[in-house]
This record gives C-alpha cells, structure tokens and sequence, in this order.
C-alpha cells in the first residue's frame, strides 16, 4: 500500500512532466507558409492537346467566368473599349462585345476571306479588308504574282457598339521596288473621326463611317511643293483627327479633310508613328537586333523636338511602365524580361523561364507584354501559357497551357485585379478573391 505522500509526490511528479510536454509542443517552430504560387486549380478549358488549363495560385486568384467558340479553330483577339465596360472581340469570321461578366452584348458575322488584313481605328473602330487572290503574271518562261494593285473584294467596318458597314470593293495601290515587286501592304489607317485612309489607285481616299467616299486626292502641295500620293512609304493617324503621310524625307500632317497642316524633314531610314502626343522615329538595330526608338515632340507647325526625358521617353513605349520610375523590356532572344530604372539605367530585376520551361522549348515574346495601373506586368509563352508579376518582381499568378502549335496569348488588363486572357478558341476572365 502507497504512502499518502508518495501518491502525492508521483501525482506531482506527472503534473510536471505534463507541463514539461505541453511547453515543448507550444515552442515547436510555426510551419512554414505555403508558397501561394503551389496552390493549383485545374480549369475546364482545354489546349490543342486536350490538356486543361491550370492555374497557378488559385489561392488567391480565381477565374471567375469564360467563353468558348465551338470550333477548336477559331482564334480570338481583343481589346478593351474607351469605357472600361465592354470587351471588342475578334475572331475568325465575327466580331462581338461582350461585357465584364461574359454576356454577349452584340454579335456582327463577318465575310471572311484568307486573303484579309485586320486592324484597329483610332477611334478604336474594326476594319476588315477581304483582298483577292493576285493574279499570275507569265514573263518569258518565268510566272510571277502580279500584286502591283489589289484588288479588295470588300471592307468591312465595325465600331465598339457593334455597327456594321460593308464598303464596296475596291483596287488599292501597293508602293513598289525598282523591279516591279510590292514593297508591303496596300496603305491604310483609320482615324479619330471614324473615317478609313486607303490608297487606291486612283490616290489616298477617305472614307466616312458610313461607306461614302468623304475625299479622294492624287497628291499633296503644301507651300512651294507637292506630294504624289502614290510615293507614300507610310500613313498613320493619332488620337486627335488628325492623320500623317510619311515619304521620302518629308512628313505631312493633315486634318480629316485632307488638308496639310505642317510638313517636316525626317529621317528616310526611320519608320513613323504616334504614341499619345509623341512622335515616334522607329529603326533597327543591326547590333542588338532590336528595334531603337526616338521621341519627339511637335510644335504647331511641325517643328520636332528630341524628348531626352527617360520618363518621358519610357511612358511612350506601349505604357509598359511599372509605375515606380522603371521600364519593363523583354528580350526575344533571350526570353528575359528586366525591370530597369529609367534615370539611372540600373536594372532592378531580372525574370528568365526555369531550365525545365527552355528544355520544352518555351520563348517569350515582348509583343505579348502588357501592364496594368498598379504597375503589374503580364507576358505569354509561345505555348500559352501567361504569366503575372509585380512590380517587384514576385509572380502574382500564371495560367498555364501546353499548346503543340505556337499560341501566344493575348492579354487584357482590366485593372490591378482583374485580367482577361484570350487563347485560340478560349476567352477566360481572372480576378484576385476578396
């Protein structure tokens, strides 16, 4: 029989140990955070191989609806409209708007033809120009297409509230080499007023919203010299109305009736175009293989200034600003992306693909590229798959995909929180929780 005191000390004794326990298991170290980016959700959208989407940190992003074409062929592109609320999507024979929460707002089939150019107003207007097979031209023994003039079968047009008009047909001038050989496409370009630039082989023609010809031109004079509309090398427009014909060595500014505003000298070895209230001189780089830009500011009468403020200068590329004093840039070659600081040339960060992404054979395309208002960067792989970062640098999330023929995505920032991405047949909206 035990001693009353010594129950009372094994009692005791135990209570002890029991503390002792308790306090190791209390100063065990917290387990460590899981990597948000391990948090995977399979999506029921699929790739050309059938493969499902996945998302990548699906704890703290969602994909919060998608559409789907039937056909696994189709191919969709898109941008947002000037008021924020509807999607302007493109596919292979239509057009449509859809809304925030996926409805479709308004739906315009289009004739498709193989032979068609796209592209965007700056009125943010759709033109779809159906081109006819060139004709064969026999030379000798030797036979050669014959693309001097095109001939458009039709023009489509396309506004943001899905307002259709078809433009009878057409033969366009395309700029030439001493040989006889096209130099390029036939020129085009719509403007902020909804009106259609073409050069046609009876000179540069304007054509109103709705399908009637508004001018018609062979050439240009501004003081002492005139301009042949069939020696144009460029034709652009901006955000103002106003359009510029790019030649030789010399640059005009016209309004929507076709008359000169200002004419200035300019570079023959640059390209021309408008970023915001910039004038952009593009040319090519034999060095690094990349493209070099300069900015300039114009005066009222023409007058060009070099813009030598690296912010100014950085602002106009694209927007792929990450709102903290630096620039996104992204290397083809290399599929590197950097975020350097624009006064001082210093790169911040560095973001390259993993072995594993370069044994598959992933590259990375800067025209993919895009930025949100917090400064946030968006890029695609050649098999689809997006990726997001922060302006620091630390992904945010990735949507991968594993298409076997080149699928580059294209990517809609809607705001730092919500993003759009369109891939073939698919059209997927994103969103962060809370």
């Amino acid at each position: 029989m035990k001693k009353p005191w010594m129950a009372s000390l094994i009692v005791a004794c135990g209570l002890t140990l029991a503390s002792q326990g308790s306090g190791a298991a209390a100063q065990k170290k917290p387990a460590a955070p899981v990597d948000p980016m391990t948090v995977t959700q399979q999506l029921n959208l699929k790739d050309d191989q059938g493969k499902n989407w996945v998302l990548k940190n699906a704890k703290e992003y969602r994909m919060k609806w998608s559409y789907e074409d039937p056909s696994r062929y189709q191919h969709f592109e898109g941008f947002l409209a000037p008021d924020g609320k509807l999607l302007f999507i493109i596919a292979f024979d239509y057009a449509m708007g859809l809304d925030l929460n996926g409805k479709v707002v308004w739906k315009q089939p289009l004739e498709s033809g193989f032979y068609q150019y796209n592209f965007i107003g700056a009125d943010n207007t759709a033109y779809f120009l159906e081109v006819e097979e060139p004709r064969l031209e026999v030379l000798g023994d030797a036979e050669r297409l014959d693309d001097s003039e095109k001939r458009l079968s039709g023009i489509e047009r396309v506004d943001v509230r899905g307002r259709y008009v078809r433009m009878p047909p057409v033969s366009v001038y395309a700029p030439q080499d001493e040989n006889g050989f096209s130099m390029g496409y036939p020129m085009y370009a719509g403007d902020a007023k909804g009106n259609l630039l073409l050069l046609t082989t009876e000179g540069l023609a304007a054509y109103r919203p709705d399908g009637t010809v508004a001018w018609k031109q062979t050439g240009f004079t501004y003081k002492d010299r005139t301009y042949d509309s069939f020696a144009l090398k460029n034709l652009f427009s901006d955000e103002e109305g106003f359009s510029y014909l790019q030649f030789e060595d010399d640059l005009l500014k016209i309004d929507s009736a076709g008359v000169v505003q200002w004419r200035t000298a300019i570079s023959e070895n640059a390209d021309y175009f408008v970023s915001g209230r910039y004038l952009i001189a593009q040319t090519f780089d034999m060095k690094s293989l990349q493209p070099a830009y300069q900015v300039y500011a114009a005066s009222a009468d023409g007058k060009l200034t070099l813009v030598t403020d690296p912010k100014a200068q950085f602002q106009t590329m694209n927007g792929w600003s990450d709102q903290a004093g630096g620039v996104y840039r992204l290397d083809d070659r290399t599929s590197t992306l950097t975020d350097t600081d624009s006064r001082t040339g210093k790169i911040k960060w560095t973001h390259k693909l993993t072995p594993w992404e370069k044994m598959l054979g992933y590259s990375l395309a800067q025209f993919t590229m895009r930025t949100d208002s917090a400064g946030n960067v968006y890029f695609s792989a050649n098999v689809g798959t997006v990726y997001s970062l922060d302006r620091q640098g630390k992904p945010r999330f990735a949507v991968t995909m594993s298409n076997s023929i080149i699928a580059y995505s294209d990517i809609i920032p809607i705001s730092d929180k919500q993003v759009v991405i369109l891939n073939n047949n698919h059209i997927a909206f994103f969103e962060k929780k809370g």
